[in-house]
């Protein structure tokens, strides 16, 4: 009811975080809510890599993101599990640090999954780890927006994750990647499958990847956002401060 008497503008970084604003804040207040996507540091993670599945080597899988439970990396480790039974030569890498971490870790190595899934903890240049991997994989159950999405795709790599709500903003099913609902690793692995087995497939939406992620880039951000308070500004001026 507080913010019933102020004039703030609530900034969405996705359309399920727009909703969410939408539903949980008085009505009068939905013209106040602005769908602004998060961004990112394009030139930092773009790659010129000419990029394809090279299959006389594992393919290489990577992840970046907190190790709690919302991020669900088990499920990436059963994937690559299942890969293994298939025959396919694979290796996960998983990046990042929290409260998880040993127990992930543990479960790796009691399932004797250590020698293809390694996990560097935090590091200061994901950019390196993801230039040198084939496809961004994601297991997240809730996503506000995704960034770790976005750098993997400025790079690059075609992505398969599953359906984390605000991730729905940054993946279009077969042509940057894809998106799969009901934490379905059957269907997860079958799009990874799909990826390792069409070069001409992988090709092309590692292309889309990196147009895609391109429009994110922290430059038209800062002028979108810059725009926002201009506008805002502008509309709660008064005649005595209009020129103040």
């Amino acid at each position: 009811n507080r913010y019933k008497n102020i004039k703030n503008i609530f900034i969405a970084i996705s359309t399920d975080t727009l909703q969410y604003f939408k539903h949980s804040l008085p009505k009068t207040l939905n013209n106040n809510c602005i769908l602004l996507h998060n961004s990112i540091q394009f030139d930092r993670f773009e790659s010129n890599k000419i990029r394809y599945i090279n299959k006389n080597k594992p393919l290489r899988l990577i992840s970046t993101g907190s190790f709690v439970p919302k991020k669900n990396q088990m499920f990436l480790v059963d994937v690559v599990s299942s890969l293994i039974q298939k025959g396919i030569s694979v290796q996960l890498t998983l990046l990042g640090d929290g409260k998880d971490f040993e127990k992930i870790k543990t479960h790796i190595s009691e399932h004797a999954l250590s020698e293809f899934i390694c996990m560097p903890g935090n590091v200061n240049n994901v950019e390196d780890y993801l230039s040198n991997s084939d496809i961004y994989v994601h297991s997240a159950t809730y996503e506000p927006f995704g960034l770790a999405l976005l750098e993997a795709m400025a790079s690059g790599l075609p992505v398969v994750c599953l359906d984390g709500f605000g991730n729905r903003d940054i993946l279009i099913n077969g042509e940057n990647g894809y998106i799969i609902s009901n934490n379905d690793k059957n269907q997860f692995i079958d799009k990874l499958l799909k990826l390792y087995d069409d070069n001409e497939l992988y090709s092309r939406l590692s292309s889309n990847a990196k147009q895609f992620a391109k429009q994110f880039d922290i430059k038209n951000y800062v002028d979108k956002l810059i725009e926002i308070y201009t506008q805002n500004i502008k509309r709660n001026a008064t005649p005595n401060n209009t020129n103040g």
